[in-house]
């Protein structure tokens, strides 16, 4: 995406991926916060920007926000065990 200029302001991304045998993909919008006079490096943050927003759709990187409050592998670990 541009701006009347032809200045690089944003993008979208898709990821696909497999999630248990199911094939998923996501789109997403990724945005430039200051664009500058090389589109190269906007679309390159942007790009960025929207891979990032997909794979927080997918909840990947997920334990790193929750921090210790993250429970889901320990859960599985169990529900694996209880089997």
């Amino acid at each position: 995406m541009t701006n009347p200029d032809g200045v690089v302001v944003g993008c979208t991304a898709t990821l696909s991926c497999e999630i248990d045998g199911k094939r998923v993909s996501i789109t997403e919008v990724g945005d430039v916060e200051r664009p500058g006079d090389n589109n190269g490096s906007s679309l390159k943050s942007a790009s960025s920007d929207a891979l990032k927003r997909c794979a927080m759709r997918l909840g990947l990187g997920l334990h790193l926000w929750s921090q210790e409050n993250y429970y889901l592998s320990s859960s599985l670990e169990k529900r694996r065990a209880d089997g």
